[in-house]
């Protein structure tokens, strides 16, 4: 009796969301994530998801459980099965937060937190950012080459400088336009991903932009770019 009266209370200590898996519709798209001190974009879609945190590759989310409130999922890590780790929390309308431990490390415990950016329509704007730009990243050059559609971008970034300096392989670039404002996103295929964000010159005739862009979470290396 002792023993079935032990596990029927683990059966109901267990959690749903290890025996149950409901829509994840309500958390779907991207959050700012902080694990463990480093932060990061995290991306929740039909059961499973990506990573991005700087300095890594694109790394995937799979194992997506909700169940309105709790949530777990497990991070493939890019550098091989022992560096998976496994995520619970609670989520609380645009927030979640909780733990995570790593698979190969019995016992390691870990603190995490996401917060869901706020959607806010961005200004009009007369401004166009498209077209090629001969733009300097730090003493880096490349070209970049935008399409701009209403208050977005899309284009690509390839270095200029000769293989020599700079053997990086081109990148993909989304971002959005608010008014003066660039900001964009760049990926480049099994490296890290960066943010750059600036704004075009009132004095150039809307031909030079100026800004920062991060690496490795720190923003303190500054680009410009011309037309």
């Amino acid at each position: 009796m002792k023993i079935w009266a032990m596990l029927l209370t683990v059966l109901l200590c267990t959690p749903a969301i290890m025996s149950a898996q409901g829509s994840t519709a309500s958390i779907d798209g991207t959050w700012n994530i902080v694990m463990n001190g480093y932060g990061g974009k995290i991306t929740f879609s039909s059961g499973g998801g990506f990573l991005n945190m700087s300095g890594y590759p694109q790394e995937k989310i799979k194992d997506l459980r909700f169940d309105g409130s709790a949530i777990q999922f497990t991070r493939v890590s890019s550098l091989g099965p022992t560096g998976d780790q496994v995520f619970t929390g609670t989520v609380t309308s645009n927030t979640m937060q909780g733990t995570l431990t790593q698979t190969s490390i019995p016992g390691s415990i870990y603190q995490w937190n996401a917060t869901r950016p706020k959607l806010i329509p961005p200004p009009p704007t007369d401004i166009n950012f498209g077209g090629r730009w001969n733009l300097n990243a730090d003493g880096f050059h490349f070209v970049l080459e935008l399409e701009q559609h209403n208050d977005r971008l899309q284009g690509r970034m390839a270095p200029s400088d000769p293989p020599s300096i700079n053997t990086e392989p081109p990148s993909t670039i989304e971002g959005t336009v608010q008014g003066r404002e660039i900001i964009f996103r760049r990926t480049t295929p099994g490296m890290l991903t960066q943010e750059f964000r600036g704004y075009i010159y009132n004095r150039s005739s809307g031909n030079t932009i100026g800004g920062v862009f991060e690496f490795r979470g720190v923003w303190n290396f500054g680009w410009y770019a011309t037309r």
